[in-house]
């Protein structure tokens, strides 16, 4: 893991056909280039919003499968190293060890972000390479489910964005069709045995 100032960041990616939004989230300009699909959790009965979910960490189960599979998804499509960044410009605002001691984090989540916490990128963008997907995975999910932070990955040339929000969506979007289409095949190939639901995008246009 290596940690990236968001200046430099956002420098390279905003001259990439992206845009910061108002809210702070990254998405490539003009909608009517991009291809995706979004994986979401449909499962009724989910707990009230809080500041901190009072949940076991297995409660994140479908959360954990949604952030997984884009990862591995974009493992084979071969776009590591991927950026991490943080809408809300902090990864974590309270002690992981602490958390996962209360129940709130599982010890491979409370284990990276206690490596952001001492590489000092608690407001910086994250950059880890293929050999780190389970600590991406582990930065990641926390921030949907405990902390409901929305965040971003991108890969070095901005040739994919996946965007995962608060409310249980994990959204993959790419302006390149070779791209788009073999991520599309893997997509479907998940919708058999997947415990979250799987949208495409060209099926509302």
């Amino acid at each position: 893991m290596e940690i990236i100032e968001e200046e430099e960041f956002l420098r390279s990616v905003l001259s990439r056909d992206m845009q910061k939004g108002e809210d702070g989230q990254l998405a490539y300009i003009g909608e009517d280039k991009v291809l995706g699909f979004d994986f979401s959790n449909m499962n009724p009965g989910r707990m009230d919003a809080g500041a901190i979910e009072m949940a076991q960490p297995g409660d994140r189960r479908v959360e954990t499968s949604m952030v997984r599979a884009l990862f591995k998804i974009i493992e084979k499509l071969e776009l590591f190293p991927i950026h991490l960044y943080s809408a809300e410009d902090e990864w974590l605002d309270e002690d992981p060890i602490q958390l996962k001691e209360a129940g709130h984090l599982t010890e491979a989540e409370a284990n990276a972000l206690t490596m952001v916490e001492k590489l000092g990128g608690k407001m910086a963008v994250l950059r880890l390479e293929q050999d780190e997907l389970d600590e991406a995975v582990s930065v990641v999910t926390p921030q949907m489910t405990l902390f409901s932070n929305r965040c971003a990955a991108t890969d070095e040339n901005g040739k994919f964005l996946a965007c995962f929000s608060e409310d249980d969506e994990v959204s993959f979007n790419t302006t390149d069709e070779i791209i788009y289409q073999a991520a599309r095949k893997m997509a479907m190939e998940l919708r058999k045995d997947a415990n979250f639901e799987i949208i495409f995008a060209e099926d509302y246009r």
